[in-house]
């Protein structure tokens, strides 16, 4: 179980990010870091695409976890004016070159979609209305946890998520851990503010994960010690 967080903004602009690899049709990808005002880091992962094509880019961080079997993943994405992308959003269970591509992704576009490449072959197996607009972030969140897999999508903030899943299906053609990260398809260019990522059980978090030692505090432990100063004064 672990969290991995980012908005980009530890990156440096007009380069792409250290550890994250372009996938699939990478010869249709250009995804480097770039400065955009009203974004959580002020920063954001822009992907170019230049021909009709499946693209992906993977977290390198997360290839190392055992556990990423099972995943959540939020993000907050943007299709810019012009940009005709049919699909924007991300992948899991990922693996294998352009030639015999495999992996699941939830995206969005006319409508949200639960889709997966199983050795090439293409097939969307659930899908509900949503349509998005140039210029307009949304958030995307993905839970796929064995057999099941849970996808929503939504404009406006953080706290604005709804309760409910658009989709809630499951499938068991890809069972295998593989990349994390984003899928788009057709060309365009696309912008994402914030990737997110929990294995194994843990929510996908909203902001960057605390490091170092978390010590609780037992707050009736706190009163005994501050009861038995308070006495030991009292008495000497």
């Amino acid at each position: 179980m672990a969290q991995y967080y980012t908005d980009f903004s530890e990156y440096t602009v007009g380069s792409q990010p250290s550890d994250f690899t372009e996938r699939w049709d990478t010869a249709n990808i250009a995804a480097t870091v770039e400065t955009v005002s009203g974004t959580t880091g002020g920063k954001v992962l822009r992907a170019v695409m230049s021909n009709n094509g499946p693209s992906a880019i993977s977290w390198d961080e997360i290839d190392n976890d055992s556990d990423r079997n099972d995943v959540e993943i939020l993000t907050r994405v943007r299709r810019t004016a012009g940009g005709g992308s049919d699909q924007m959003g991300t992948l899991a269970r990922a693996i294998n070159p352009e030639a015999t591509r495999t992996g699941y992704f939830t995206t969005v576009s006319n409508r949200v979609k639960a889709s997966r490449y199983l050795n090439e072959n293409f097939n969307n197996f659930s899908s509900s209305t949503f349509s998005v607009s140039d210029d307009v972030w949304y958030f995307l969140r993905s839970q796929f946890s064995g057999t099941n897999l849970k996808f929503k999508a939504w404009s406006g903030a953080i706290g604005d998520e709804p309760a409910d899943w658009d989709i809630e299906t499951t499938n068991s053609d890809i069972s295998a851990a593989g990349w994390v990260g984003f899928f788009n398809y057709n060309s365009g260019t696309i912008e994402y503010d914030l990737l997110s990522v929990g294995t194994n059980g843990d929510v996908a978090p909203t902001s960057a994960v605390a490091t170092g030692p978390d010590t609780p505090i037992n707050p009736s432990v706190t009163n005994l010690l501050a009861t038995s100063v308070r006495l030991t004064w009292e008495q000497g």
